[in-house]
């Protein structure tokens, strides 16, 4: 999760100039996150289910993931549009038009609230972690 926090850090200094390369090698270090973080916990969760409530728990975990990504859509969408001047929107033949200075620093914006959000995460997982030791 920390992986994921450093890497949407590293995506919110992204600019109209910055190089393919460097956006690559963050997608990169942003999917090994993902992965650090998505497989250990669902083989935890499926783990602590008997067999026969396999199917409840996958249906539970793949409806959290929803639920999750929804709102984090939502969060990530409004921060954006707070860039957004409301002057400014047009829509063309069904394509949104937005000022590209704007949508790139909602976009930054956006991906600071990800990083505090996932770092919030890391936190609480930490206690949580501190506490369970006690």
């Amino acid at each position: 999760m920390a992986t994921i926090s450093l890497a949407a850090l590293l995506l919110s200094g992204l600019t109209l100039e910055t190089p393919v390369p460097y956006v690559v090698l963050v997608l990169f270090v942003l999917g090994i996150g993902y992965g650090l973080f998505s497989s250990p916990n669902t083989n935890a969760v499926m783990g602590s289910v008997r067999q026969e409530d396999f199917g409840v728990a996958a249906g539970t975990l793949a409806t959290m993931r929803f639920v999750g990504q929804s709102i984090s859509l939502t969060i990530l969408t409004w921060v954006l549009l707070m860039f957004v001047s409301s002057g400014s929107l047009t829509i063309e033949n069904g394509t949104l038009g937005v000022p590209i200075n704007q949508f790139v620093t909602g976009l930054s914006a956006a991906f600071v609230a990800s990083a505090i959000i996932s770092a919030i995460g890391v936190g609480l997982s930490l206690a949580r972690g501190t506490h369970g030791a006690s």
